[in-house]
């Protein structure tokens, strides 16, 4: 059997995991290079070595999970989770995310979180102890769904940038009392970044006295994903027709707590999963699935 080595990735490295990013994952050059740039850290990185070949890799982002209590746990969600093709069926990725656990567990983290890339990833990451944890409700609108939506009076709230700072405070303040994942003000000033580079903002919202935010990204000419719309729920429609004012498009994607706009109809699916690295933690939801929002996918 060939032997494998797990270990925090070293400087000039990138290379490699650069080519396994771009094999396993839909994301463009240039979307690759955005995060070397901005979000890499070497010590943040695990990788499996087999006979001195960086064969898997996954990235290890420090979140917290904040309970309906409101009290706060360290976790880590794992992202780009990768093993290059040439290199899968070995049981690779099980022996990565072992490692990474038991290194979780000596650092003192008692959660970890992930979003799986595709649907079919949830089986494999349950087998690896995770459960469904998150979930979103998904509305698309295009077509005469959006027609319908953006025919009445035009919007009489307000729709500005905002800085990261305050969006994680009208964030943290919108999400008391539920479930959910909790970013550092850095964490924001990625998905800022993420936002600029396609083209629009992370946002402030103010609906008749209401406040709320969004993560708004331009995938195409013609089409826009809201990552996360946070807003008393009442104003939901009112904010994205500020939105579609400032931002015009054909084609609107977005995401909501699954616990808000269900007047839109939109498909409530499973998110976020969630692993318990601990045996003694202190229960942190009941029957319905919380809330993750951003996964810089």
């Amino acid at each position: 059997m060939c032997e494998y080595e797990i270990r925090p990735a070293q400087a000039g490295e990138e290379k490699r995991q650069k080519e396994i990013w771009k094999r396993c994952f839909r994301d463009s050059d240039e979307f690759i290079e955005f995060f070397y740039t901005k979000r890499y850290s070497p010590e943040k990185t695990m990788v499996l070595l087999q006979n001195g070949v960086i064969a898997s890799m996954l990235t290890m982002m420090p979140v917290t999970v904040t309970s309906t209590g409101g009290v706060g746990f360290p976790a880590t969600m794992l992202y780009a989770i990768a093993t290059h093709p040439d290199y899968r069926q070995r049981g690779l990725a099980n022996s990565l995310m072992d490692f990474t656990h038991q290194y979780l567990r000596q650092n003192n983290c008692p959660f970890s979180v992930l979003v799986p890339a595709e649907k079919g990833l949830f089986d494999f990451y349950r087998r690896q102890g995770y459960q469904e944890g998150f979930g979103v409700r998904e509305t698309v609108l295009a077509g005469e769904s959006l027609a319908r939506v953006l025919m009445t009076e035009n919007c009489q709230g307000k729709l500005t940038e905002i800085d990261p700072q305050e969006y994680n405070r009208r964030r943290n303040l919108l999400l008391g009392g539920s479930f959910h994942i909790s970013y550092s003000v850095e964490k924001i000033v990625y998905q800022q970044k993420l936002s600029r580079r396609s083209g629009s903002d992370i946002y402030g919202l103010e609906i008749g006295g209401n406040k709320g935010c969004a993560a708004v990204e331009r995938i195409a000419a013609d089409s826009i994903i809201v990552k996360e719309m946070l807003i008393a729920d009442e104003d939901l429609l009112a904010a994205l027709r500020c939105l579609a004012q400032k931002l015009p498009a054909t084609r609107y994607v977005i995401r909501t707590p699954i616990f808000w706009g269900e007047e839109w109809q939109g498909a409530v699916r499973p998110f976020g999963m969630i692993k318990a690295l601990r045996k003694k933690v202190l229960p942190l939801k009941d029957d319905g699935m919380g809330y993750l929002g951003l996964a810089f996918d």
